[in-house]
């Protein structure tokens, strides 16, 4: 993680503190370059200058003329010429101001190249098991997560940067819930959230443009989940807090539901039905239900891999072992 972290909130999302550092440096390098500069064009203009050639005698036809020595030790003009020849004040000046437009020129260029060249990479770390992407289909989504109070916050929107296995099979769930809404006016959407998983505080790599790296995190820690519509809230402030239980439907808990929760029933037949439209290259698996501590049921699905590819392999909600029989 680059740069130092610090709590910048009370819900202590932690970010680096690399920028003023580096603007600090840049300055640092700014106040260096024009030195340098000065002392390139000051060089520049003394070569150019008759009047600066050493050991040699003042040519001019004017009054006035003395011979001209630079000191061999610090290399400093140690004795001016002195001449009353015409046009050498306006020589004077011309020199000044191109120099003064070389170091404004020059200055002006560090500045920019400096402050658009390798934008420094930043760490933010949520102090959570759990982050999560509402994703939008359109490779960008909304980053929440649940803080020690069990409050969901939203962080805003982000672009994200994904493998590319990854990123075809996002596209799945929205093709799938298209087909679907054609044929069936009833039918839930489902909604598609990164649930991006670690037990000490998850840290994200954000660059420049306000992007997550998530092809910089370990596939294992994340997968694509898919939710009914209108349990996204529910789902992601369960896992944030962990005041819930993930389960595989048996086949009696499916008879529970369908004569006590035909809503649930019905919701996860369509995770279900994801299961049997997703290829085998993006393959969706379904079955799973949440039953929060208010016994709030969330039927859920998730992306199990791509290609033979495994994503969230470390994520409880795909490793649990319980099953829900419908008591």
């Amino acid at each position: 993680m680059l740069g130092n972290t610090g709590n910048t909130g009370p819900d202590n999302i932690l970010k680096s503190e690399g920028m003023g550092a580096r603007i600090k440096n840049s300055f640092k390098c700014l106040y260096k370059k024009a030195g340098e500069y000065v002392t390139a064009i000051k060089s520049s203009l003394y070569s150019m200058n008759p009047l600066s050639r050493v050991g040699s005698y003042l040519e001019n036809s004017g009054e006035g003329s003395e011979r001209l020595y630079k000191n061999g030790k610090d290399n400093k003009i140690i004795s001016m010429a002195k001449t009353s020849k015409p046009g050498g004040k306006p020589l004077k000046y011309v020199g000044i101001a191109v120099l003064l437009i070389a170091i404004v020129g020059g200055v002006g260029y560090f500045i920019f190249h400096n402050m658009n060249s390798q934008p420094t990479v930043q760490d933010v770390k949520i102090d959570s098991d759990y982050a999560f992407i509402e994703y939008d289909g359109n490779d960008q989504g909304t980053l929440y997560y649940v803080g020690p109070h069990g409050n969901l916050h939203d962080l805003g929107t982000y672009n994200l940067e994904m493998k590319s296995d990854f990123a075809q099979a996002l596209s799945v769930p929205k093709q799938f819930n298209q087909y679907e809404a054609s044929k069936n006016p009833n039918f839930v959407p489902l909604d598609q959230v990164i649930t991006i998983y670690n037990p000490n505080g998850v840290t994200l790599e954000v660059a420049h443009n306000n992007t997550i790296l998530l092809n910089k995190l370990n596939p294992e820690n994340y997968a694509d989940v898919v939710v009914p519509s209108g349990y996204l809230k529910e789902y992601m402030t369960a896992l944030g807090t962990g005041d819930y239980k993930a389960m595989h439907t048996s086949a009696a808990g499916l008879g529970y539901l369908q004569v006590n929760y035909p809503q649930i029933f019905n919701l996860l037949g369509e995770t279900g039905n994801l299961h049997i439209y997703s290829p085998s290259s993006a393959d969706f698996v379904s079955g799973y239900i949440i039953q929060t501590n208010n016994n709030t049921l969330i039927p859920y699905g998730f992306l199990l891999g791509v290609n033979n590819h495994v994503y969230g392999g470390n994520l409880p909600i795909e490793n649990t072992e319980m099953v829900y029989n419908g008591n």
